[in-house]
């Protein structure tokens, strides 16, 4: 019994030290993830690229506008061509109308 005794607190002191290591190496290497992603990054010039990117982005985007507004241009040039033909139409119109009015247009002059 006392054998039985003695080997599970054995046991429990053994477990106690190999906990107590396993948290100070825990402890000691808690940083590593961090400084390793901050080496990695800095090496591989990460945040560098992605500004480049960044500003290829930005002219692309500018670039992008440019074309829109230059459609939207286009759209609104040929509404107003539109209107203005539509307004030479109804004003040719008027004008026969009132050419009408006065008798020198529209009448048959024979009878």
């Amino acid at each position: 019994m006392k054998l039985a005794i003695s080997y599970a607190l054995a046991q429990s002191t053994k477990l106690s030290v190999y906990e107590k290591r396993v948290t100070d190496i825990v402890l000691e290497t808690k940083n590593l993830p961090e400084a390793l992603y901050t080496r990695v990054t800095e090496y591989l010039e990460l945040e560098s690229r992605v500004e480049l990117l960044n500003s290829r982005f930005a002219v692309l985007q500018e670039m992008l506008d440019m074309l829109r507004d230059h459609q939207n241009n286009y759209h609104n040039v040929r509404l107003e061509w539109i209107v203005i033909w539509l307004i030479v139409v109804e004003v040719v119109v008027g004008l026969f109308e009132l050419l009408g009015l006065f008798g020198l247009v529209g009448r048959d002059h024979t009878g």
